[in-house]
């Protein structure tokens, strides 16, 4: 949704100087009761990351990280959800 009057960033986004725009998201992790701890540490060793945080909440993890959005979504499904402990996943994109 744009708002009337609302001042629109034209700027260039992550990677778009290099031709291939990137996308910023925020993965929200569930984990199983009393695995955070090893949760956390697994995540933390996936490369590419930009962080990897504990919260409270409905859910125990935040992840963020930055690639193109084919990528990310590769990283998400083949290195997060194997992650022992990681019960699900929900993937927000930033899209400003």
């Amino acid at each position: 949704m744009v708002l009337v009057g609302a001042p629109i960033d034209t700027s260039p986004k992550i990677g778009e100087e290099h031709g291939m725009a990137q996308t910023k998201a925020y993965v929200l992790v569930e984990v199983a009761t009393g695995h955070i701890p090893a949760a956390v540490a697994g995540l933390r060793e996936i490369p590419g990351l930009v962080s990897v945080d504990s919260v409270m909440g409905p859910f125990d993890v935040l992840v963020v990280l930055v690639d193109d959005l084919a990528a990310a979504g590769n990283v998400v499904a083949e290195h997060v959800h194997p992650v022992s402990g990681v019960v699900r996943t929900v993937t927000c994109l930033v899209i400003g």
